[in-house]
C-alpha cells in the first residue's frame, strides 16, 4: 500500500513539474513575440521611392519636338494627347516596310481625328534633301522621325518589348499609353483598322466634330 502511494505521489509530483516547465515556456515565448511587436511598431517604416519618369524627345522630320515620357509602365505621347497612337519602325530600303507606306497612308487619312502614325526610320540616316524626297516620292501623310537622337528611344522599346529588330515593327497604343497590340512584319490595312475600331469603342473620341 505505500509502495502504491509512493508511486502515485512521484507520478503527480512529475505532472506537477511538467505543468510548471509548460507554463515558463509558454510565459517565456508571449514576453519573446510582445517585444518583437514592440520592436516592429517602433521601426520606422522604408519609405517607397518611385521611380522617376524616363523622358525622350527628339525632332520630327519638319523640325518639330516630339516628347514622349515614360511614367508608371505607361508611354505618354505628350504631342497627341487623347489619341491612339502607332509607332512603326521601318527602313528606307526595307521592301516590306516600303510596299506597307500606302497602306498606312490609307489609315491615317481615314481616322486621322483620333489616331496618328509615327513613323520612326532605323536604317541608315537621311539628309534633309533626301528625307523630303522620300516622303514626297511615297505621298507620306504621317509623322516621319529620322534623327540620331530617336535611337535611344528605340533602344527603349527593344528592350520593354523583347523587339529583336526585324522590320517593320508596329506597335499601337491606347489614349491612355498602354500597349494594346503589335505587329511583327506586315499587317494586313484591314487588321489595322479593326484593331482602331476596337480601341475607338473603349476609348470614344474626343476630338471635336
Amino acid at each position: 500500500m505505500k509502495s502504491l502511494n509512493s508511486k502515485k505521489s512521484n507520478f503527480m509530483l512529475k505532472i506537477l513539474l511538467f505543468g510548471l516547465l509548460l507554463s515558463y515556456g509558454g510565459c517565456s515565448d508571449k514576453t519573446s513575440q510582445t517585444k518583437q511587436a514592440e520592436k516592429d511598431a517602433q521601426a520606422t517604416p522604408r519609405e517607397v521611392t518611385k521611380p522617376k519618369p524616363i523622358v525622350f524627345e527628339f525632332a520630327d522630320s519638319n523640325g518639330k519636338n516630339i516628347k514622349i515620357t515614360f511614367d508608371n509602365q505607361k508611354l505618354v505621347f505628350n504631342n497627341f494627347p487623347d489619341k491612339i497612337v502607332m509607332l512603326d519602325f521601318f527602313g528606307k530600303r526595307c521592301p516590306p516596310c516600303l510596299a506597307e507606306i500606302p497602306h498606312l497612308v490609307e489609315v491615317q487619312k481615314k481616322y486621322k481625328k483620333d489616331f496618328v502614325i509615327l513613323g520612326i526610320q532605323v536604317q541608315e540616316r537621311m539628309n534633309v534633301f533626301d528625307r523630303a524626297s522620300f516622303i514626297k516620292s511615297h505621298n507620306i501623310n504621317y509623322i516621319i522621325v529620322d534623327d540620331d537622337k530617336s535611337w535611344d528611344f528605340t533602344s527603349f522599346i527593344q528592350q520593354v518589348t523583347g523587339w529583336k529588330g526585324s522590320i517593320p515593327f508596329m506597335l499601337i497604343f491606347t489614349p491612355t499609353g498602354e500597349i494594346f497590340i503589335h505587329y511583327s512584319g506586315m499587317a494586313p490595312q484591314e487588321m489595322i483598322e479593326g484593331d482602331i475600331k476596337k480601341l475607338l469603342k473603349l476609348y470614344p473620341s474626343k476630338s471635336k466634330k
